[in-house]
């Protein structure tokens, strides 16, 4: 999104965001006193979001701060000319659709008369109650596309092609413009960011210079090329591809900005507790334990794993049953609406 302002202060610019304070009563309300500053645990995310949906506290803070931030967030959306009648469409790298539900749901009570279509990389899967041809998927979709899935990583994706900046986390007004708020950034990360985005623009340039028709581009062999090459570098990388790409800082807390590493150091037994048996024993809820988790196990696994072969067969039938149950739970939901 356009504007320059990055704040160096989350606290200072009045975020959609609960204080610290705020924080500290929510959880000593909830029974969870003292976790503030831990990772929640994978089998402990429904107990813990169920506290919170009945917790009338958090609800509370949420409900005003979510209030504070419509000024801004609408102003915003009016000055860039999302409300003047043109045909508009969001483009993102995807996931599971829930901006632009989000963002239409603001934009029809701002008066917008026609949803936003959006365009993604992928798709995992889609929101309840949204129009499927108004998401438009590249790579791969909620219905099918397993093998694009199984051997693609999305935190490595965004990790590489993220903007120059912090995460966006509200929006204020500025003399007279509306302008974004920024989580703060290391310098570092900025600068690489900045010179990554320069190779890709060039790149992107090269390619489309040798593009005479639009018709005549064969998009089939494209994907098909990109398919190969993701597959080797996302779901079996080099020692070295994971080295130089499993060392940048990733987080997935819009707050903690490259907290650790994408790729970060992991002992066997970290590796084999993500395995496939054990994954799906701990989804289930039958067997109690922690899993230590990377945002790239791939790249963990050529990093620091003494068999590094074995760990990626074992990761990689853990996500084939992952991706068919997400998919079969997709079309046995889409067949059914169909047909009422």
């Amino acid at each position: 999104m356009p504007g320059q302002h990055r704040c160096e202060s989350v606290e200072d610019t009045g975020a959609c965001r609960l204080t610290e304070d705020e924080q500290e009563e929510v959880l000593k309300d909830i029974g969870e006193e003292g976790h503030g500053n831990e990772s929640i645990p994978y089998v402990r995310l429904a107990e813990v979001k169920e506290k919170l949906w009945h917790c009338e506290v958090f609800m509370e803070y949420m409900l005003r701060h979510s209030k504070e931030a419509v000024p801004g967030l609408t102003g915003y959306l009016a000055q860039e000319g999302l409300l003047d009648g043109e045909e508009d469409f969001l483009v993102d790298s995807g996931w599971v659709g829930s901006m632009q539900k989000t963002l239409n749901q603001v934009l029809e009570n701002m008066g917008r008369k026609k949803p936003l279509e959006g365009f993604y990389w992928g798709i995992y899967e889609l929101p309840p109650g949204v129009k499927r041809e108004e998401y438009h998927c590249y790579y791969f979709g909620p219905e099918g596309q397993l093998g694009e899935k199984v051997n693609f990583n999305n935190n490595l994706f965004e990790t590489i092609f993220s903007a120059p900046h912090g995460m966006t986390l509200g929006y204020e007004k500025r003399g007279e413009q509306y302008v974004p708020i920024y989580a703060p950034v290391s310098s570092d990360r900025k600068k690489y960011m900045e010179k990554l985005s320069r190779r890709l623009e060039e790149y992107t340039r090269r390619a489309a210079e040798q593009i005479m028709d639009l018709d005549d581009a064969d998009t089939d062999s494209e994907k098909k090329t990109m398919k190969k090459i993701l597959t080797l570098f996302m779901g079996r990388p080099t020692r070295d591809e994971a080295e130089a790409y499993g060392s940048l800082g990733f987080c997935d807390d819009v707050l903690e900005y490259a907290d650790r590493p994408l790729a970060e150091e992991m002992e066997e037994k970290d590796l084999r507790d993500n395995h496939v048996i054990n994954k799906i024993l701990v989804m289930l809820g039958i067997r109690k334990k922690e899993i230590r988790e990377s945002a790239w196990y791939e790249g963990s696994a050529v990093r620091f794993g003494k068999r590094p072969g074995y760990h990626l067969i074992q990761y990689g039938l853990y996500k084939y049953l992952l991706y068919i149950r997400q998919m079969y739970m997709w079309r046995k939901s889409n067949v059914r609406k169909k047909e009422d």
